[in-house]
């Protein structure tokens, strides 16, 4: 059997696993949904005979545990998705830093089906874009650190590339049919999870940003997307494509220049590797959001959750 025939087998039994377990989170968001609309009404019905005894019972402990027997039922499941969903459009927010870096090879479906299931409102991946056009998730501009093989990304065509099996990375030896995912791959776990994608751009072209922006548009996520970019004319470009989509300035440290340049332009923050507490309160003078990176310590992802700093950016979704 050749080599081509092996790889492509590999290809199919990948993609039906995964098609089977995106069948089981089709599943599952239908039964919660359901879940959370009868625990609703019921819970309106209650609520007119019992408020002022529920009142006294569950605020004085404001915890879900001692709700959730006073409500009735078996929902505590229909809860915690909820409590989950609330924090997680609260406070400072995370993104999994090429998908849950540190238990699955970075930049692989299994890294960000991982960080989804995590809970994580963001999930990093890297862009580059293939010699016939495509868009594929990897931090390096060659293949050699993460694949079985070498070469130059912008150089090589996509069916080269996936014909490359992930080779490296965390775990690795638990995902041996791995491969590089291409952008809209990743974007699909976003969108079937509900979490945001973080577009990081390596590419250097500004004019393929066009390109990247239609594809977004065309599977209708503009409203879930973060781009993030070291090139400020990307970011400008973005933003003459389309007034959603947010755009993030990657810097290695947040200024006072860094920040006016983004407030010229809607929808605008920047992602620094470091930043003093004078230029985080400039920044949220000037209503730009501020996304810090790479933290993985515990007292690290405190110290900026006490300066209400808006992303966090880590390697580690345990801590």
């Amino acid at each position: 059997m050749s080599e081509y025939t092996l790889r492509e087998q590999k290809l199919k039994r990948m993609k039906e696993l995964r098609r089977r377990k995106v069948r089981r989170q089709k599943i599952f968001l239908g039964c919660t949904a359901g879940a959370i609309l009868s625990v609703a009404a019921g819970i309106f019905v209650y609520s007119r005979s019992y408020t002022l005894d529920l009142k006294a019972r569950i605020l004085p402990e404001t915890t879900v545990e001692k709700a959730v027997p006073l409500l009735g039922g078996n929902i505590e499941q229909a809860l915690e998705q909820t409590t989950e969903l609330a924090v997680k459009n609260s406070g400072t927010k995370v993104i999994a830093h090429r998908g849950y870096s540190s238990e699955a090879p970075e930049n692989t479906l299994p890294a960000y089906e991982l960080a989804a299931q995590s809970g994580a409102w963001g999930i990093e991946a890297d862009i580059h874009r293939t010699a016939d056009g495509a868009f594929v998730c990897m931090h390096d501009p060659t293949v050699d650190r993460m694949t079985d093989g070498t070469g130059v990304i912008a150089e090589m065509t996509l069916d080269e590339i996936q014909m490359l099996t992930i080779d490296s990375g965390s775990n690795s030896w638990a995902y041996p049919y791995a491969w590089v995912p291409t952008m809209e791959e990743f974007l699909e776990v976003c969108q079937q999870s509900g979490a945001n994608a973080v577009l990081d751009l390596k590419f250097t072209s500004v004019e393929d940003v066009i390109s990247l922006v239609q594809k977004i548009q065309e599977l209708g996520m503009e409203d879930s997307v973060v781009c993030l970019s070291g090139s400020l004319e990307q970011l400008k470009k973005i933003r003459e494509c389309s007034e959603i989509i947010r755009i993030k300035y990657l810097v290695e440290e947040g200024t006072q220049e860094t920040i006016d340049q983004m407030a010229e332009l809607t929808h605008s923050g920047i992602a620094a590797s470091r930043i003093s507490s004078d230029m985080v309160a400039y920044a949220k003078d000037k209503g730009i959001s501020i996304n810090v990176w790479t933290y993985n310590e515990s007292w690290e992802k405190q110290e900026w959750t006490n300066q209400e700093i808006d992303f966090l950016t880590t390697d580690d979704l345990s801590t």
